[in-house]
C-alpha cells in the first residue's frame, strides 16, 4: 500500500489523483466512517468532494469500489491525512 500525505493537497490535486489511480467515474463505491453507517454513491461524486468525505476532524473513511481492484483508506492521525492505494502516489 502506498499512502499519500494530504495535509496541503489542494482539492483539484487531490481529485486528478484519486481518478488517476480509478478512471471510471461511473463506478459505485460503498463509503464507511465506521462499521455503520456507510453511504454508497459513484466515483465521480467521491472524487470531486473527496475533501469534503475526508475531513479532518473525521473518523478513519474506507472507499471501496465495487469492482474491488482497489481501496482507499483515509487514517485520522493529527497531522497529516492520508490516502492510501497499492498502484502509486502523487509524482508518479
Amino acid at each position: 500500500m502506498r499512502t499519500v500525505t494530504t495535509e496541503a493537497l489542494s482539492k483539484v490535486a487531490g481529485c486528478d489523483w484519486l481518478r488517476k489511480h480509478q478512471p471510471d467515474l461511473a463506478e459505485r463505491v460503498l463509503i464507511a466512517w465506521q462499521q455503520e453507517p456507510a453511504i454508497k454513491t459513484t466515483w465521480e461524486v467521491f472524487t470531486a468532494y473527496w475533501n469534503d468525505f475526508c475531513y479532518r476532524s473525521s473518523d478513519d473513511v474506507l472507499v471501496w469500489p465495487e469492482s474491488e481492484k482497489c481501496v482507499f483508506r483515509r487514517k485520522r492521525t493529527a497531522v497529516p491525512i492520508h490516502i492510501g492505494h497499492d498502484s502509486g502516489q502523487i509524482g508518479q
